[in-house]
């Protein structure tokens, strides 16, 4: 390999290292040991309502409806009131949203696939959500799960 063979290579391997790795480390947590949200959908209710749950959860034969998966509703104006500081369904040790602790929140377990869960990873059958998404809801349940009338 000649010598510009080599600086290309060089520079497309750390370009790429950087697309994986990003800014914060490959694994998706910021120093304070939270997710890190880059944008696209923010940590709040309306936007994790209407760019998670309305399209991707609340959908019929799934959490919408009189009789909604596991009694959990994620239509608009029954979110909050179906999730937080509410005990989880498959384990009731568990809130579905624990205020502060997106680790110990069920829902967040559930998007993650941690091996605590009972069923399986949602959405189910996917797609699952991307990092962003999942930077979203993690830093909402960190930041106190903050709530809005008619969410």
């Amino acid at each position: 390999m000649n010598s510009n063979s080599a600086r290309l290579f060089v520079g497309v391997s750390i370009a790429v290292s950087f697309l994986f790795l990003g800014c914060g480390g490959g694994d998706g947590y910021g120093g304070d040991g939270g997710m890190m949200n880059t944008g696209g959908v923010q940590p709040n209710i309306t936007d994790i309502q209407s760019k998670i749950f309305t399209p991707r959860c609340a959908l019929s034969g799934c959490h919408v409806g009189p009789t909604p998966q596991n009694g959990l509703d994620l239509s608009l104006g029954h979110a909050q009131a179906n999730l937080i500081n509410v005990p989880a369904t498959w384990d009731a040790s568990f809130l579905r949203v624990k205020p502060n602790d997106p680790q110990n929140s069920y829902l967040y377990m559930k998007l993650v696939n941690d091996p605590r869960i009972m069923g399986q990873q949602m959405p189910k059958g996917g797609p699952f959500l991307n990092s962003n998404e999942l930077g979203a809801v993690f830093d909402w349940i960190g930041q106190g799960g903050q709530q809005r009338p008619g969410y």
